[in-house]
């Protein structure tokens, strides 16, 4: 896949995307009506994502009801082309509004599934290419059991522009790390400890795969930029920084959920922080199929992960 060719999300981003566009809408909505130039192609795809499939899952500007637990579908896309992508980051996002709790459900990439209208199996990656959210939704819910009726997704330059807005990302790096940078074409290191990264290096350190480790690594480096970011942008340092990470979600997120209930979302959730963002583990393993390299998972591992999401789902009274 090209980079712009991740999240997402990345990174990731995704999930505090969702709250902080929100929150400052309510608070803030003269700044919404000065934030609309045309979109760019990147800017273009991220809200046509949703209109690609021909299985509908999902319903647009949907109420969220706050007051109980839900699942959300999270995804890191590329914005490069509106048709070829597949989706970079995946992530179910178990989330309890009134503990101020989320569980991160991160799915490889390449996990082998069955793909609803396509024969045979594929990477879980290619149900975005052929069918968009809606299509990525189904194939979740038939190999999981999980049902989502939300979805966010933000883009390669939504992420790299969001960590560019708040300053940069601090972050502990777990190891030296050099490889081939395929956004800027250019050799790409960093080194282990405590830095700042910035919105290019971060979106690196969050994709990158390029060890043992694969997919799994990256999933642990994704989920761990996530909790920096949501702490960080939440920070006094950050206020002054508003309108401009505002502009950045505006041009590079989307979702079904209404800017009210994400406003009501983000203020029941005013707590939040990174040691709230638990992660659920997939057991899963790798294999090359046919000349195909794939993660694979039993189908008993899947249930387990599957009910870590269900557990907190079913938290209709703590």
């Amino acid at each position: 896949m090209k980079l712009l060719g991740f999240l997402k999300f990345i990174l990731s981003v995704f999930f505090f995307g969702v709250l902080l566009y929100g929150g400052y809408y309510v608070f803030d909505q003269y700044v919404w009506k000065m934030i609309h130039p045309d979109p760019t192609v990147e800017e273009q795809f991220v809200q046509e994502v949703g209109k690609i499939s021909n299985i509908e899952h999902f319903q647009d500007n949907v109420n969220l009801d706050s007051k109980k637990p839900f699942a959300m579908l999270l995804l890191g896309v590329d914005g490069d082309s509106f048709t070829s992508n597949r989706s970079d980051t995946i992530m179910v996002a178990a989330v309890d509004p009134k503990n101020s709790k989320v569980s991160l459900l991160s799915i490889p990439r390449d996990l082998r599934v069955e793909i609803p209208g396509k024969e045979g199996h594929d990477k879980i990656n290619a149900a975005f290419a052929r069918g968009g959210v809606d299509l990525t939704a189904k194939t979740i819910e038939e190999t999981f059991g999980i049902h989502t009726d939300y979805y966010a997704t933000i883009n390669f330059k939504g992420f790299q522009e969001m960590v560019d807005a708040i300053g940069g990302l601090d972050i502990d790096v777990e190891k030296d790390l050099t490889f081939s940078d395929r956004i800027t074409r250019t050799q790409f290191s960093l080194e282990k400890g405590q830095q700042t990264l910035n919105g290019i290096q971060a979106l690196n350190y969050a994709r990158f795969r390029k060890d043992g480790e694969g997919d799994f690594g990256r999933m642990r480096r994704q989920q761990q930029v996530i909790r920096a970011i949501v702490d960080q942008t939440i920070t006094f340092r950050n206020i002054p920084k508003m309108v401009d990470i505002i502009q950045v979600v505006d041009k590079n997120f989307n979702s079904n959920v209404s800017f009210k209930d994400l406003g009501l979302l983000a203020l029941k959730m005013r707590n939040l922080n990174g040691d709230n963002i638990q992660t659920i583990k997939l057991d899963a393993g790798t294999d090359m199929i046919n000349g195909v390299s794939y993660v694979t998972a039993s189908d008993d591992a899947i249930q387990q992960a599957a009910q870590q999401v269900f557990n907190v789902l079913d938290q209709t009274s703590n």
